[in-house]
This record gives structure tokens, C-alpha cells and sequence, in this order.
């Protein structure tokens, strides 16, 4: 048997395959810390086990290798649930590790809780290392696991009383995938295709580069996801920059019913991925490439599906296709490109003013002020939005933002952990007052790690998208109000910079983007146009609803043929 200790072993399977390890220390994981001190791997504590699981999301959107989110069994990993379901649903490689006391096998045993019924439908597979035989098999399993198929996370759970035990070396085996015939299918396809278009998720962010080539020789318009934003830049002339936070307009249908071939690279379709599934894909023209048969088989079945890593079709693809050329224009891309802003606009409601500025202007302006490979990290609430909307994403895997889970808090850690993975460009953390509240002691994290961090917090001092829904549904807006808070005082308690972004000018941009260290920049949001006449409207509507009854205000309604 192997001299090496478990302990030993999970560090140096950790040092070869994954990335940074983000954690709260805590009585049954300090054994593991002790010997993670040797390793070389980087360890960042975190305010919190939810800050921490946000944090490596953010590592792991920006890194090659996966996070690792170390937690203890009880209120370490209950308090991280949040951080992990949203990794699961961003398809964010994570190794979840979870360090676990001693099993007395009696009731109401101390932070005792059904881990596998928890964490089961909240990531990819939990496996447990209960005894030394199969240990390193597992280990292995869990890293190769993380990253293959759809990436997401994985938990370990690992018996504390095991660390320093001997442990046998590995014996897990991963298979070797064969060819891709049906690729030589799809580039028949291409060629016999007069107006294809190209449709990109976050999983084809790493076929950037061939993905340009392809298009650009083929003449072939892009449109992408939120999370598949930056694989072509939003500034080139063939990329159909379009936001789904407001559903999806008859013109982006009416042109996918107008092309021949619709190639769905590395995208779930998932609910905001194809805004509500309002997105309009026929079967017998869909074609499509991801790593996961399960995605494959998910929402919008195709005429021709191929497990495949993005990368490595396209590289295929490019040498079957590259006398292709469409039937697409130079002008008649550009005014498609142009009317489909257009429509996406018409979709949202009129933006607030944010620093005086119009919206358009302000994130024109914080685009110009920022290099090509600044990364933007956003929360969840209306300030994403408005940064899908106007903000241009220039590089791939630079706008991280939480997806089809939504949480709330999400932007601040994330941000530090996309900082930690790229340390060579500045990222930007764009956030709402309320969600810069749920982890904003994470911004002493950030101060403690010398980042090269920008926060832009937007202040309304509301909810302001849970406010704008209630106002339009009820016509008022309850429990919408965030308390009382200074922004500054948090900024400067954790010792970051602090600046009142009111008058964005030339000394107010580079004052936002110094030349190191974490720096807060408060921007006030005017009030929501049209918000008190919506208001208004709706009370009336509930009145009358109130008075007369829903049925009586269906009938007067097909009465009067509306």
C-alpha cells in the first residue's frame, strides 16, 4: 500500500486539475486546510459560505480548470445551497467538497442533516469517500466529472477521521470518445444552405477563434445567448447583438423562419436562454452540437444532434467548409443587425437616467473608459438588465452573470472570483443596492485579497424589478423599499475606495479604473419613466376589477371585441 495520506492524495489530485479553493474554516475541515498549506494552491476565505460559492462560480466562468468550494457538513454547506444550484444551472464547474465529523450513528447527533437528499437535485452527483479502499478513484471520478458531459457541480463528501489515513492509489479509468461522423453531414448541410445562421451559448465561448473564421468566411450571422455573449464581439458586423430579458419579437422569429440552417452551438435553450421559450426553432432546420446528451435532448428537439465539444467541431467543420460562402449580404447583415436592436428595445420598458446620464450614453461611456478585456460581473435585478441591454461585450467569457437561477447577491463575489482567475485585467462588478447588500461584507474579502476590482453600485434604494412587477400588477409597491443604508460607509469600513459617481466626466472614469486596488463608485438611478402612470392605470383596472367582478370584465371586454 501507498504511503500517501488521503489528505495528501486530494491535494495533489487538486493541484493538477483544478483551480482555486474558496472556503469558511471551520472544526472538521482544519485538518484539510492544515495540509492545503503546502500544496501551493491558492485558499481564499470568504465572509461566507454563500460568498464563497459565488466566488468560485466567478472563477470558474473565467478559468480553464474548475473551482473548488470547501464547506463543513452542517450550516457550512446549508448556507452555500444557493451558491451551488446556481452553478448547476450556469453550467459552472465546481468541486464542492464537504468535510464531515464523525458518524456516532445516533439521533439528533450534532449539524446532522441528510446530505444526499439535500444536495442531489441541487448539483451533478455527490459522491462520498467513507472508506480508504476506493478514496483516490473517487477523487478522480469527481474532478473528471465536473468538467465532462454538461459542466456543473460535484460534491465529495469526505469523513474527517479518513484524512490522515493511508490511501491506495487510483484505479478510475475515464473512456475515450470516438469520431464525429455526423460532422461531415453538417457541413453538407452548410454547403446546400442558402442563409444559415449560427446560434451560441456559454459552451462555445472557447471556439471563439475558429467559430470568427468560419463566419467570416461563410458570411454567417451569430446570435448568442446572456451567457454567450463576447464569443463574437457585440461590435462585429455579423453579430445580431439581441437581449431575451424581455421575451423574443416576431422580427428575430421571422428570421429564423426565413433561414435554412439554425446551428445551435454549446447552448441549453433554456428559459432565458430563448426568452420564456417564446424563441421559435423548427425541428426539421435545427441543428445541434453540445458536450451533453441530455442538452441535446432538452426543449427543442433537432433534425441532427452532435455530442461534441464546440471546439472540436468547429475545427473539423472549418476544414469541410472553407469554400462555403452564404447567401447573406454585407448590407443586408447590417440592417438586420439594426432592426433587431431596435426590437429588443421596443421590447423593454424606458430605461432611468443613471448619473444624469441616459442609459445608453452611461454604459457607452463606461465602454470607452474600460480595456477590450475588462470582465463585467453583474447580480440579479434590473441594473443586468440594463447591462445586457447597453453595455457591448467585446471578448468571449467577459459578461458573468448569474442565468436561469437568478440569486440575488451573486454580482460582488462573483466578480472577486473572475478577478482571482484573470488577475490581468480589471473586473468590474455591476450590481444593484439590493444585492450589494446580501454579500457586501465580501467587499473586505476583496480589500484583504488586493484585487484589481471596480464596483459599480446603481442606487434607487429599491427592488427595483420586483417594484416595477408590482407596480404594474397591482398598481402599487409593497415591500419594495430597501432600509436605509450608506454605501460609502460600507466601502469604507472594508477599506476600499469610495467615490459618488452623480457627474460622470474624464477624472470620475479613471478615478473608477485606477491602476490597482478595489474602488466603490455610487451611481444614482432617476426615477423609472412612465412608472407612476403605470401605477395609476393599474389601480384603476383593480378598482373596476374589484367592483365588477373578473367574469363581468371578460364579458365587457369580448363585448367591445378587445
Amino acid at each position: 500500500m501507498s504511503d500517501t495520506t488521503l489528505a495528501s492524495r486530494l491535494c495533489e489530485k487538486l493541484r493538477e486539475n483544478a483551480g482555486c479553493i474558496f472556503t469558511v474554516p471551520g472544526t472538521q475541515n482544519i485538518g484539510l486546510l492544515n495540509q492545503l498549506t503546502n500544496s501551493q494552491l491558492q485558499v481564499v476565505n470568504a465572509s461566507s459560505e454563500l460568498g464563497a460559492a459565488f466566488m468560485a462560480n466567478g472563477w470558474a466562468r473565467k478559468h480553464p480548470k474548475p473551482a473548488v468550494l470547501m464547506t463543513i457538513a452542517g450550516p457550512g454547506i446549508t448556507t452555500a445551497i444557493s451558491g451551488i444550484t446556481e452553478a448547476l444551472h450556469d453550467s459552472a464547474p465546481i468541486l464542492v467538497i464537504v468535510v464531515e465529523g464523525i458518524d456516532r450513528k445516533r439521533t439528533f447527533d450534532l449539524q446532522k442533516i441528510d446530505l444526499d437528499a439535500l444536495l442531489s437535485p441541487v448539483c451533478k452527483e455527490v459522491l462520498c469517500i467513507d472508506s480508504l479502499r476506493d478514496a483516490a478513484a473517487l477523487i478522480d471520478r469527481a474532478l473528471h466529472t465536473v468538467s465532462s458531459d454538461e459542466p456543473g457541480p460535484v460534491v465529495l463528501r469526505l469523513a474527517a477521521p479518513l484524512l490522515f489515513e493511508k490511501c491506495p492509489e487510483s484505479t478510475y479509468q475515464t473512456e475515450v470518445s470516438g469520431g464525429h461522423p455526423e460532422l461531415a453531414e453538417l457541413a453538407r448541410r452548410i454547403k446546400e444552405s442558402r442563409k444559415p445562421i449560427v446560434f451560441a451559448g456559454a459552451g462555445a465561448s472557447g471556439a471563439a477563434p475558429v467559430l470568427l473564421d468560419i463566419i467570416e468566411n461563410g458570411a454567417i450571422p451569430v446570435v448568442t445567448t446572456a451567457s454567450g455573449r463576447g464569443t463574437l464581439s457585440d461590435s462585429h458586423p455579423f453579430c445580431l447583438t439581441y437581449d431575451f430579458s424581455f421575451g423574443v419579437g416576431p422580427m428575430l422569429n421571422a428570421l429564423l423562419d426565413g433561414s435554412d440552417l439554425i446551428l445551435v452551438l454549446g447552448a441549453k435553450l433554456s428559459h432565458n436562454g430563448t426568452g420564456g421559450f417564446s424563441l421559435k426553432l423548427p425541428q426539421e432546420r435545427l441543428v445541434r452540437i453540445d458536450t451533453s446528451s441530455i442538452v441535446l435532448e432538452a426543449n427543442y428537439p433537432a433534425s441532427l444532434s452532435i455530442c461534441c465539444d464546440a471546439s472540436v467541431a468547429l475545427t473539423t467543420l472549418s476544414g469541410l467548409i472553407d469554400d462555403y460562402r452564404s447567401a447573406w449580404t454585407d448590407s443586408e447583415l447590417v440592417e438586420k443587425k439594426a432592426s433587431l436592436a431596435d426590437e429588443a428595445a421596443s421590447l423593454a420598458p424606458r430605461p432611468p437616467k443613471l448619473a444624469g446620464l441616459p442609459a445608453s450614453e452611461f454604459f457607452s461611456a463606461l465602454r470607452a473608459a474600460c480595456g477590450r478585456g475588462t470582465t463585467f460581473c453583474t447580480d440579479s435585478g434590473y441594473h443586468q438588465v440594463l447591462t445586457r441591454q447597453y453595455l457591448e461585450v467585446l471578448s468571449p467569457r467577459t459578461l458573468v452573470l448569474p442565468s436561469d437561477f437568478q440569486s440575488m447577491g451573486f454580482g460582488l463575489p462573483a466578480a472577486i472570483g473572475a478577478s482571482l482567475a484573470d488577475p490581468s485585467s480589471r473586473t468590474t462588478a455591476i450590481i444593484g443596492d439590493g444585492g450589494f447588500l446580501m454579500t457586501a461584507t465580501e467587499l473586505a474579502s476583496a480589500v484583504h485579497l488586493d484585487l484589481n476590482l471596480s464596483v459599480i453600485v446603481l442606487r434607487d434604494e429599491w427592488y427595483g424589478l420586483i417594484r416595477m412587477q408590482q407596480a404594474a400588477t397591482f398598481g402599487r409597491t409593497p415591500s419594495t423599499a430597501l432600509p436605509n443604508f450608506s454605501v460609502q460607509k460600507y466601502a469604507e469600513a472594508a477599506g476600499a475606495q469610495y467615490f459618488l459617481l452623480d457627474k460622470p466626466t474624464e477624472a470620475n472614469w479613471r478615478q473608477l479604473f485606477p491602476r490597482s486596488g478595489v474602488v466603490v463608485a455610487e451611481v444614482p438611478v432617476g426615477k423609472l419613466p412612465g412608472l407612476s402612470a403605470k401605477q395609476a392605470g393599474t389601480a384603476v383596472k383593480e378598482q373596476i376589477r374589484s367592483v365588477l367582478g373578473q367574469d363581468a370584465i371578460n364579458s365587457l371586454k369580448k363585448l367591445l371585441g378587445r
